[in-house]
């Protein structure tokens, strides 16, 4: 897996430019003050928002309210729910950190070997 120096060498600078529009998993950890959220797992499909509340901004969120002791079985939550949208069988993460279908980050990650070859 390519480090994120060398992602940004050839503009992939984040999960969205890794994803090239397909779905992904993330975290996105609580935000306190005035724009208050919750901590949690976000199953995000740019260009296909998905139905609910505007507040989730297309995405469906699984609420993390304790992080220290729900964040890895609240993962476990969103990935079974973003099999059961995709149909996809295992998960691995990305070197963002979010979440992918295995065999999306196998052929991304040669795709992206190929890039950093022609970019030398």
């Amino acid at each position: 897996m390519a480090t994120k120096k060398a992602l940004r060498e050839i503009k992939i600078i984040n999960d969205w430019d890794y994803a090239n529009k397909q779905p992904f998993l993330y975290y996105s950890p609580k935000i306190t003050g005035r724009g208050w959220k919750s901590a949690g797992w976000c199953i995000y499909w740019p260009d296909h928002p998905f139905p609910g509340p505007w507040y989730n901004h297309g995405m469906i969120v699984i609420d993390v309210y304790n992080p220290k002791n729900e964040k890895e079985m609240k993962r476990e939550e969103a990935k079974e729910k973003f099999q059961e949208l995709f149909g996809e069988e295992e998960l691995v993460p990305t070197p963002f950190g979010s979440w992918m279908p295995k065999s999306f980050v196998e052929k991304r990650n040669k795709e992206i070997k190929e890039m950093l070859k022609k970019s030398k």
